[in-house]
């Protein structure tokens, strides 16, 4: 009766046990779920995000870049503090453009957010034409949805007047990627030159319309000086500012500004014709009382 049990035992165990397989596979299952990534949110949707990072240590560099390395070595392993705090400071004032490639790697890589922010406070007044086309190469070359955000959050936090020009080509040119349009308009904005402007009220003019709203908000935050005179002329009208949303966004901008100038101006607009101009102009008077 013994050897009867154990035989029926084991040959439910058979029947029925393909429970057993399937937790035997489940790490394969698994790791074959992980492999296939999930649908990225869009950039301009989620351009304040900090993302995990692949964690994929770069190798050391040799020559002048060592001590570079060396140092971003050290903030990334040392745990929260004060000690942190200050090498991150050290790290984000770097302005030696030889650091661009060794900067580059880790902002796309680390899974520490005082290192990425230090690298991209570091990166942002470095980044040249040069730097740009390697994003561009490593955003084409990239295989995880991760390192392309990160890519475009890079060039985003660009702040080097001297790459507007390549940012906009690249906000112009019908052939670059989503997110990499994105990013340089964002960056169109922080650097704030007169062709930088102009560049962002024309893509207002011919943007879709769900990504007007975006654009408003690019424009409105203007509040580079080298900004001012063609905001001024937006404010106004113009013909890159025909719009009354282009119009009230170049407006809303002029509230950064606190010279004698922008306030005629200002008052000047509370007469317009156009009257979400009037209101705006109006509001940004009161508030600057």
């Amino acid at each position: 009766m013994v050897g009867l049990f154990g035989a029926t035992y084991f040959l439910a165990r058979f029947v029925t046990g393909s429970a057993e397989p399937t937790v035997a596979a489940g790490p394969v299952l698994i790791a074959a779920a992980a492999a296939v990534e999930p649908t990225p949110v869009p950039f301009e949707q989620s351009a304040d995000r900090v993302t995990l990072g692949s964690g994929r240590v770069p190798e050391e560099p040799g020559g002048a870049l060592a001590p570079v390395d060396a140092m971003v070595r050290r903030l990334a392993a040392l745990p929260d503090g004060e000690e942190k705090m200050q090498l991150a400071k050290e790290v984000g004032a770097i302005r030696d453009r030889a650091a661009v490639p060794v900067l580059l790697d880790w902002a796309v890589i680390t899974q520490d957010r005082a290192l990425l922010r230090s690298a991209l406070d570091a990166l942002g007044p470095l980044a040249d034409a040069e730097t740009i086309a390697e994003i561009q190469r490593r955003f084409t070359a990239a295989f995880r949805a991760d390192d392309r955000y990160r890519l475009a959050k890079i060039l985003r936090n660009i702040t080097n007047p001297d790459a507007a020009p390549v940012l906009i080509a690249l906000a112009e040119s019908p052939d670059t990627p989503q997110p990499l349009h994105v990013a340089a308009t964002e960056a169109l904005a922080t650097i704030g030159t007169p062709a930088a402007v102009s560049t962002l009220l024309g893509r207002l003019a011919v943007a879709d319309p769900d990504d007007t709203g975006r654009l408003l908000t690019a424009i409105s935050r203007i509040d580079q000086p080298s900004a001012l005179p063609a905001l001024r002329f937006a404010a106004l009208g113009n013909k890159e500012a025909s719009s009354e949303q282009a119009r009230v966004a170049a407006v809303q901008a002029l509230a950064h500004f606190a010279d004698d100038d922008t306030r005629q101006a200002l008052q000047q607009l509370t007469g317009d014709p156009v009257p979400a101009v009037r209101a705006m102009a109006a509001e940004i008077l009161a508030r600057s009382r």
